[in-house]
């Protein structure tokens, strides 16, 4: 349960369950479910120490319970989670009975039902019943690391009643680990608090191995079919996707559900050969989907050659932590303890970067700004983030390497924390994006840092990304070093105006994941 999800499928089988059986199919499910190793049990109307057992451990694991038969009636009451019954109630009206009570008695213990379920029960079960819907979310980044958008939408998903399913197809966890119960590096934490149930595909080789190419290919095809055969059981009313390796199981689900295709940046890479693959991907994605919406104007521009999206919906901004007052974690009272004392030998001015230091800053012109104005404090939120894949087609370690040099150049620790990113950004004076506008990833996109940037209410200088131009007032162009050294001084010249810092803040929260995800919502239901 802690490698797979917090969530059982629970059947019903009066046959399998004889005397001599009951005791060992219980005893098996038991190892299986505190292993990890399934989601799916089978349970009898008859008692049995072995069943008590069982459903105790669930009780204690699951958040959960899916319960795919309406005869299990008061063997519900056992059960203390969420039960949602997703079956199909076949001709009602000619239900017997017992068959009748049974189907009375598991509603009554039942929190919610599927669209499904109430549609076959028209008639029998009340219109104001609450429905529970389902959404996948593929994913095909390591746990560990937090990909803001997904996660944040996923977030967004639960908190609205959705039953969300995060699948890490690229990284599935070996059924060794799983035997062992050897721990993941994961945002589990973060998951766990959200209700964000982690369907984590099995696989016959470790991920150790994956620097064997047709080690990951087989691990790959393996989390592909798992993710169709997730996707037939389970039956979610809609799939999300982010990424244009989704195409497939789109294609292959297609007649099970319906998909949306979110697409929140300009995917492409340095590697000409995986370049084209991606876009010829993507294609096949926004072609397959039942639904498509891009997060910017430049994005509809790029995209509408292949489909017009449905709509461009607002960015996505992390309002709740930027705004919470909840006490700080043990960890955020370190790491905010650590930046206040950091940021006392720092001298002003200082112009700020979050997030992660890659390949795509434009280190020919940023270098240069840096040794050109030495009473400039440079502050990163983050160490350099390896991109293998795209790193050696850029001279990534050198040019990080001079930027270490330089005297006038700080590093932060990284941190995962929205609000030691909100005290960072009050200490700082201008915030920036100095991306390299060669490669067609930057200049087309889109960076969630810059509402970041407004929430603090702070001046952007920005290379030329060609959505940041929508916003002349708060953002300044540069196109040469020298252009960069102009606008920082004129920025320092002067207050920046309240009225800008008021607008600024207005924008950051009209473009909270709670809009984006409430404005796509309202267009597919």
């Amino acid at each position: 349960m802690d490698y797979t999800s917090r969530i059982i499928y629970l059947y019903q089988n009066e046959v399998c369950f004889s005397l001599f059986l009951a005791d060992l199919l219980y005893k098996l499910q038991y190892f299986l479910i505190k292993k990890g190793l399934t989601n799916f049990v089978f349970l009898s109307s008859k008692e049995n120490k072995n069943r008590k057992e069982l459903i105790n451990l669930i009780s204690e694991k699951a958040d959960y319970l899916i319960c795919r038969s309406a005869r299990l009636g008061l063997t519900l009451r056992k059960f203390k989670c969420e039960i949602i019954l997703d079956c199909e109630v076949a001709k009602l009206p000619k239900l017997r009975q017992g068959e009748m009570y049974a189907l009375m008695w598991t509603l009554v213990f039942c929190s919610y039902v599927t669209e499904k379920t109430k549609y076959s029960s028209k008639g029998f079960i009340p219109e104001n019943f609450p429905v529970k819907k389902s959404i996948f979310i593929p994913y095909h980044d390591r746990l560990d690391l937090l990909c803001d958008y997904i996660f944040q939408t996923a977030k967004v998903l639960s908190s609205k009643g959705y039953l969300v399913h995060l699948i890490p197809l690229t990284y599935p966890i070996s059924i060794f680990k799983k035997l062992t119960g050897k721990k993941i590096k994961s945002n589990l934490d973060f998951l766990n608090k959200n209700k964000i149930i982690v369907n984590f595909p099995p696989s016959v080789f470790p991920e150790s191995l994956h620097r064997y190419g047709s080690i990951m290919k087989i691990n790959k095809k393996t989390s592909h079919l798992y993710s169709i055969f997730l996707t037939k059981v389970i039956k979610p009313d809609l799939i999300w996707c982010f990424d244009p390796q989704d195409y497939k199981l789109i294609e292959a689900t297609k007649k099970l559900t319906k998909s949306i295709y979110d697409c929140v940046d300009y995917f492409s890479t340095l590697d000409q050969s995986f370049d084209r693959e991606i876009k010829k991907n993507e294609k096949k994605l926004i072609s397959a989907v039942d639904y498509f919406f891009v997060n910017s104007k430049t994005l509809f521009q790029l995209k509408k050659k292949i489909r017009t999206p449905d709509a461009v919906v607002v960015q996505g901004f992390d309002q709740e932590q930027f705004t919470s007052q909840d006490p700080l974690t043990s960890v955020e009272q370190k790491e905010l303890s650590y930046l206040t004392k950091k940021f006392k030998m720092i001298p002003h001015p200082r112009v700020g970067f979050i997030g992660n230091i890659t390949f795509r800053i434009d280190f020919e012109l940023f270098l240069p700004v840096v040794r050109n104005m030495k009473e400039v404090s440079f502050v990163f939120t983050d160490t350099p983030l390896s991109m293998p894949a795209d790193d050696k087609f850029a001279n990534i370690e050198v040019d990080i390497n001079e930027l270490k040099k330089a005297k006038n150049v700080y590093f932060l620790p990284r941190t995962e924390s929205r609000k030691v990113i909100r005290e960072f950004l009050k200490n700082i004076d201008i915030g920036m994006i100095p991306y390299n506008i060669e490669y067609d990833l930057n200049r087309f996109c889109y960076p969630m840092k810059l509402f970041e940037y407004f929430y603090a209410e702070k001046p952007v200088v920005s290379t030329s990304i060609d959505e940041l131009r929508i916003f002349p007032n708060f953002v300044k162009i540069g196109r040469t070093d020298m252009e960069w050294g102009r606008i920082i001084v004129d920025f320092m010249s002067k207050p920046w105006p309240q009225k800008y810092k008021e607008e600024q803040r207005d924008l950051a929260l009209k473009n909270s994941w709670e809009n984006k995800i409430g404005s796509i919502l309202n267009l597919i239901v």
